[in-house]
Formats: C-alpha cells, sequence, structure tokens
C-alpha cells in the first residue's frame, strides 16, 4: 500500500465575527488525490471552510495548510 501526502490540512483553525467566535477547532487533513464532500445543515461552516480553502478569510487562530504552505 502507497502513502499519500495531505494536500490540506486544518489545524485547531477558529474564525471570530467581532467578538463571537463562530467555527472553531476545525482539525482535519484531506489527502492528495482523494474526491472529498462537504456537507452540514445551514450554518455548520461550510461557506466559512470553502473562504479560509480560497484564502479569502484567515483563520482567528489555529493553521491552514495546503500543500503546505
Amino acid at each position: 500500500m502507497s502513502e499519500t501526502s495531505d494536500c490540506i490540512v486544518f489545524s485547531d483553525a477558529a474564525i471570530k465575527r467581532g467578538d463571537h467566535i463562530i467555527w472553531q477547532h476545525g482539525t482535519f487533513r484531506i489527502p492528495q488525490g482523494s474526491v472529498t464532500a462537504i456537507v452540514g445543515t445551514n450554518g455548520a461552516g461550510k461557506t466559512t471552510t470553502m473562504r479560509m480553502l480560497l484564502g479569502l478569510t484567515a483563520p482567528s487562530s489555529g493553521d491552514v495548510k495546503i500543500f503546505g504552505k
């Protein structure tokens, strides 16, 4: 079995709007070459997650890396 590297890594990422934490404890890895779906109820953080992946929103704390950067 071959080992794949992670292309996306969220490490305890959080987003604040004003004084309110709206998304926190985002910790997950997406392996390179995988197919991943982001699903959830309204207000679960799907759009916020995508905005961080696109670099449109920086995490208030934690770390988001795409291909190690």
